[in-house]
């Protein structure tokens, strides 16, 4: 169960395509041998004024934790508690799919019919060739599957799930624009790290 979530994770993020092989390298070793080859694990940590947590699946905690310190380390940050920034909870991303109705109208449909929907905004969601507006649908855990059938019946779209994400609790963190760049190389470092699987932060959009 995890394998697949997080091969779909790394898919809908983009992730290498040699992070994304790996996984499904683990997970056939695992089939073939049953025993599970690698576990879930966290890494919490600071850079500059921004918060990152890391989800990583690895046969070798030590190694990858060791690794992880060097990675926030070289950039300036460090690992450190930061998951009380956050908030666990399923996110969706919704587009009108099939549907024809006008983004408005399934943000209002979400708000008021959705059971199980704790909170919907307007985001915009990267695809090859551009960025397209879309709606960010949180809920609790317990209810993102429920959420998610909710919605393709009516012939919404779902363009990225993620049943256990950690959002940003409050405003983002203040911070310079010759940070950017600097985060950048940063977040990109650590999604081409082998064992990552997802990566959330506060940073701002």
């Amino acid at each position: 169960m995890y394998l697949a979530a997080a091969l779909n994770l790394a898919r809908d993020a983009q992730m290498p395509k040699t992070n994304v092989e790996a996984a499904i390298a683990k997970g056939k070793a695992a089939a073939s041998s049953g025993k599970v080859e690698g576990e879930s694990v966290l890494y919490e940590g600071l850079w500059r004024t921004i918060s990152v947590v890391v989800i990583a699946l690895t046969d070798n905690r030590n190694r990858t934790a060791a690794e992880m310190r060097l990675l926030f380390k070289d950039a300036g940050g460090s690992l450190g508690p930061v998951l009380f920034q956050f908030n666990r909870c399923g996110r969706l991303l919704v587009a009108p799919g099939t549907s024809g109705d006008p983004l408005d109208a399934v943000a209002d449909w979400i708000a008021v019919e959705a059971d199980g929907v704790d909170d919907v905004r307007e985001t915009t969601y990267a695809r090859e060739g551009g960025a397209d507006s879309v709606l960010e649908v949180l809920t609790p855990t317990e209810s993102v599957m429920k959420v998610q059938s909710a919605l393709q019946e009516r012939g919404y779209e779902i363009v990225h799930l993620d049943p256990a994400a950690y959002v940003p609790i409050g405003d983002p963190p203040v911070c310079d624009d010759s940070d950017a760049d600097a985060f950048a190389g940063f977040l990109e470092k650590l999604q081409s790290h082998d064992d990552v699987i997802e990566v959330y932060t506060n940073a701002p959009v």
